[in-house]
């Protein structure tokens, strides 16, 4: 049993520990609704895809302008376009994009910094298929004429798919084009399946009505979407980042408060509707963190891209200097994993 002395300690210690979580969130809350004296213009390269909802819902609820932003919206097909078409042409000031064209670029370039993933999931790829191509199972794909966008997400897990399907990619015809363009390819015949994820495959499906089959694979790619921004963008104004994940740490808050109303956000802003939306949004985790299972996944694709690209001179890069832990840290400590 416990004596008197131990048992007031125990209490004691308790109390302390509640009342510090209690200051810590006070404190992190006070942060967040700070409002900043000085107003900065910055540019963002919106990629119309369902892991950026966070970036539309801090859009929508004005939450970038809460924190002293005036956000000037580029909008791109992908995530891979907002980065090199976007960010690396000097466009746009931050951009949305998936891991794998951020473990790409990192190959050649170190004039960016990833602030924040803003959503991971494990269920967002998927490939379709004309069945009138005589498709009517996995193993069909072979000899088949498959599209996708190369050196991106959806090409990454394609190779798994293929992968762990027993399917060589040299056994089947790969060709490479924008993420737009390939509803329209597997709709006139050009190609007969690709891989992608929303709104895309949604339009095919639409078009092709019966004659499609769809494969997915949960649970084979757990994919993050990140948020970059420029280091001369840090440079000039050395509180952006802290301002930016507050507005998308808000908007966090208020995708878990009112799914429903955020789906039909989302899907407004991709063109779909709201039914499709539905059927993947259980599958994407909205959270502003920095996880040390990114590093891991980055360099798992950083090995694969030396092999597909045959790149021999090539080594990983040290993706944790390209990672900007502070900002996070200070508003949401507990979000931040990496070590």
């Amino acid at each position: 049993m416990f004596s008197k002395k131990k048992y007031s300690f125990t209490v004691f210690s308790i109390v302390c520990i509640l009342i510090c979580s209690m200051l810590a969130c006070f404190f992190c809350v006070r942060i967040i609704q700070q409002t900043p004296s000085q107003k900065i213009t910055i540019r963002l390269g919106l990629p119309l895809q369902p892991s950026g909802a966070l970036l539309m819902i801090a859009l929508e609820n004005k939450l970038f302008q809460k924190h002293g932003i005036q956000i000037i919206v580029k909008e791109y097909p992908s995530g891979k376009c907002a980065l090199n078409e976007g960010l690396f042409k000097d466009n746009v000031d931050i951009a949305g994009a998936s891991d794998l064209p951020v473990a790409n670029a990192a190959m050649t370039r170190k004039d960016f910094k990833i602030i924040a993933g803003i959503c991971s999931t494990d269920n967002v790829n998927s490939i379709i298929a004309r069945k009138d191509a005589g498709i009517s199972e996995i193993v069909d794909l072979k000899g088949k004429r498959i599209a996708t966008q190369q050196n991106s997400a959806v090409h990454y897990f394609l190779h798994l798919f293929l992968l762990a399907n027993l399917i060589s990619e040299k056994d089947v015809n790969l060709s490479f084009m924008n993420a737009e363009n390939l509803p329209e390819s597997i709709v006139s015949g050009r190609i007969d399946a690709f891989s992608m994820r929303e709104p895309y495959i949604g339009q095919a499906k639409k078009v092709l009505k019966h004659n499609h089959l769809i494969f997915s694979s949960p649970g084979l790619y757990k994919q993050y979407d990140l948020l970059l921004v420029k280091e001369s963008l840090l440079d000039q104004y050395p509180d952006s980042a802290c301002r930016i994940l507050k507005a998308l740490v808000e908007a966090e808050l208020f995708v878990k408060k009112f799914p429903d109303k955020f789906k039909s956000l989302t899907a407004i802003y991709l063109n779909s509707d709201q039914k499709t939306i539905a059927k993947y949004w259980n599958d994407l985790m909205f959270q502003v963190s920095l996880e040390q299972s990114l590093i891991i996944r980055l360099e798992d694709e950083a090995r694969w891209i030396i092999r597909d690209q045959k790149l021999a001179d090539k080594k990983i890069p040290d993706y944790l200097t390209l990672i900007h832990q502070k900002p996070l840290k200070e508003i949401c400590p507990a979000s931040v994993s990496i070590y």
